[in-house]
């Protein structure tokens, strides 16, 4: 676990000690555990949390964002658009569908069709 992981996990066991609380010892006494999930590539790494972390009733779905964070930080934009698509709905977390024709037949001369690609 590296020394920024590990001062996240401090940071969020001091901060937020109802849901964090004593994760820098279960952290401690499962090391192993943590390190595996870290390094792991299974999809599901919400409910994977080592230690039956992910199933303790006080850990919010948005805890579990901050968990990710501080072991899987590549994994953050595809868990905010999960998380998007729970708390909010949808279509709120995916893109709408737009063909090339339905964009043209709504733009004109002044009226520009703009793409942001990210």
């Amino acid at each position: 676990m590296s020394d920024a992981a590990w001062d996240l996990a401090f940071c969020a066991s001091k901060a937020v000690p109802d849901s964090f609380g004593g994760l820098c010892q279960i952290i401690s006494d499962n090391p192993k555990a943590w390190e595996d999930y870290a390094m792991n590539n299974e999809r599901d790494y919400f409910t994977a949390m080592p230690c039956g972390y992910a199933h303790r009733v006080e850990v919010s779905m948005f805890d579990k964002l901050l968990i990710l964070k501080i072991f899987k930080p590549e994994k953050l934009m595809f868990a905010f658009q999960r998380y998007v698509g729970k708390a909010l709905g949808k279509e709120y977390a995916e893109s709408p569908v737009a063909t090339m024709d339905a964009l043209f037949g709504s733009s004109d001369n002044h009226t520009p069709i703009i793409f942001v690609l990210s």
